[in-house]
C-alpha cells in the first residue's frame, strides 16, 4: 500500500480518487499513451490542461473514460483536484 503521508492535501485528494487510472500504469494514462504524445499521457506531468477542461472532462466523460458523478467526486472536491492538475494555487 501506498504512504499518502509525504502527499500534500490534493495529490493526496488526486491520487485517491484518480490516481487508479491516471497514475502510472493505470488504465488511463496507458489508453493516453496510445491516443497522443506518450509523454503527455500523466495528468500530473502535463502543463497544458486547463481547470474547465478537467472538470468537463469528469463530468462529461471523454473517449473510455465514464462521466464521474457529485457521489463519486463533489464539486468541492473535484476543484481541488483540477487547481492541483492545473497548477493553480489555491
Amino acid at each position: 500500500m501506498q504512504d499518502r503521508t509525504s502527499h500534500s492535501a490534493p495529490e493526496a485528494l488526486f491520487v485517491e480518487k484518480c490516481g487508479m487510472c491516471h497514475r502510472q500504469m493505470g488504465m488511463g494514462t496507458v489508453l493516453l499513451a496510445r491516443r497522443m504524445d506518450p509523454a503527455k499521457a500523466m495528468l500530473e506531468k502535463r502543463s497544458d490542461l486547463t481547470a474547465a477542461y478537467v472538470i468537463a472532462s469528469v463530468r462529461n466523460g471523454i473517449g473510455n473514460m465514464p462521466r464521474i458523478s457529485r457521489g463519486e467526486v463533489s464539486d468541492s472536491q473535484l476543484k481541488v483536484i483540477a487547481e492541483y492538475l492545473t497548477k493553480v494555487p489555491r
